[in-house]
């Protein structure tokens, strides 16, 4: 069943870049955590993070939750 819901997270992700993956992960996560992470980033990379994030009009429950779950299994193979 877990690998089930990777394939489908996956596809849900399928074509979006890793930049809009970050921006959405910072948006669902809110603004306090997002500026400790961006404490360690580049200017540059924070830059076209912040970019990305304004361009996002609204947050779909399927996209959340796939690129939390991909948060989630980076994290965990760390």
């Amino acid at each position: 069943m877990a690998k089930e819901e990777n394939n489908s997270g996956s596809e849900i992700l399928k074509g979006m870049s890793m930049i809009d993956r970050v921006a959405h992960f910072c948006v669902l996560i809110g603004e306090e955590a997002t500026v400790k992470i961006f404490q360690h980033m580049t200017k540059e990379l924070v830059e076209t993070i912040s970019t990305a994030i304004t361009h996002i009009t609204s947050i779909d429950k399927e996209v959340s939750l796939a690129v939390l779950d991909e948060f989630h299994i980076f994290t965990r193979s760390k």
